[in-house]
């Protein structure tokens, strides 16, 4: 038996299961079940349901003749977090599982590396990262950390691939990268997702990511994180381990920032654009001479 609707985030991936393995935590100790609207409302942020949980039906319209609970603020995460503690979330985060099959056809799990920067750059927002440089540290402090312990398997993930290249490029050459087994019709966002839940642990190449941490509280294993937020810690209550010190950190420029590199070209354009309107004017200058 349901009994209430919640009306869910409309966010990305990480965000919704959130709520779900908070819904799930609370209904368990309640022993109540409820509905999750699946919000569909932006058109850059519109998933199908793929998974599913025990004590919440996920749905994309509600049930009617069940009141709403608890969503006078869906962002907000206190209620939950309050209510719980570490080990109800890790039990009720073993209860979200994909409707499709993924898994790693090797001998050891992989360590898992999720690389986020292409929309949490240049905000005043405290997850956000501040510039380019704040995200090329990550970068060079993961792919120091790798080289330096060298794992058997390593899988990379990010929503950008030019990043994902770039990083696996860099890696030792004795490190194998795998990625999962996976039906091609399933999105990259949840095959990447569960795959890295399936993770030995998760390396979080960024300030923050919903969908690292998530993802983490899934497989029950840690996430390894370059940023103390005692926020975060309380409101997840993720495994978390901190690396903090990036005092021998060589940060290369692994990736740069595009509108420093559309700058770089306009201006050698305008360059080039000297030269040549410089050499029309010489040879109009010497074809009057003569």
């Amino acid at each position: 038996m349901i009994d209430f609707n919640f009306s869910g985030r409309p966010d990305g991936i990480g965000n919704r299961i959130e709520q779900i393995i908070m819904l799930e935590g609370v209904c368990t100790k309640k022993n109540i079940h409820g509905n999750y609207v699946w919000n569909n409302i932006y058109s850059n942020r519109s998933y199908n349901i793929l998974f599913s949980a025990k004590s919440m039906k996920i749905s994309k319209a509600p049930i009617e003749g069940l009141p709403y609970k608890w969503d006078e603020n869906p962002e907000d995460q206190l209620f939950f977090s309050e209510f719980l503690d570490q080990e109800d979330i890790l039990k009720a985060a073993k209860h979200i599982n994909p409707r499709f099959n993924v898994y790693f056809n090797s001998t050891e799990k992989p360590i898992g590396i999720h690389i986020r920067g292409t929309d949490r750059i240049g905000s005043d927002h405290h997850h956000f990262m501040r510039d380019y440089k704040e995200l090329n540290a990550y970068i060079s402090k993961t792919i120091g950390r790798i080289n330096l312990l060298k794992p058997k398997y390593v899988y990379v993930c990010s929503e950008n691939e030019q990043y994902r290249n770039i990083f696996i490029k860099n890696l030792d050459k004795n490190i194998k990268i795998i990625n999962p087994i996976c039906d091609v019709s399933i999105p990259s966002e949840y095959r990447d997702f569960f795959a890295l839940s399936k993770c030995q642990s998760i390396i979080m190449c960024s300030k923050f990511s919903s969908f690292s941490i998530t993802a983490s509280l899934i497989g029950n294993v840690p996430v390894i994180s370059y940023v103390y937020d005692k926020k975060v810690l309380n409101r997840y209550k993720a495994l978390f381990e901190y690396d903090l010190n990036f005092n021998n950190v060589k940060i290369r420029n692994y990736i740069t920032d595009p509108a420093k590199s559309k700058k770089l070209l306009f201006k050698k354009y305008i360059n080039k654009l000297k030269v040549s309107v410089y050499s029309i004017y010489k040879i109009l200058l010497n074809t009057n001479r003569q």
